[in-house]
């Protein structure tokens, strides 16, 4: 199994290696669908990181408010 990053940094290598094997892969897909992963990995760590700050402070109703805003959009992603 080849690494997302070996795909991304070597597409016509891979591109090839797959053509020798007569497969057809869509490369931009594969990238595609990573940089949505990163996207959606990065977007939780950054609601996970506001959710703690708020959960340190004494909450009031409106921090509650926040956090359980937060946690919906967690339970979507």
């Amino acid at each position: 199994m080849l690494s997302l990053d070996f795909i991304r940094n070597n597409k016509q290598k891979v591109m090839d290696a797959a053509k020798n094997k007569n497969r057809v892969i869509d490369i931009e897909k594969i990238i595609s669908l990573d940089d949505k992963r990163r996207k959606h990995i990065s977007e939780i760590q950054h609601l996970r990181e506001v959710r703690n700050l708020l959960s340190k402070k004494n909450p009031d109703e409106s921090v509650r408010a926040k956090g359980k805003g937060i946690k919906e959009k967690l339970n979507n992603l």
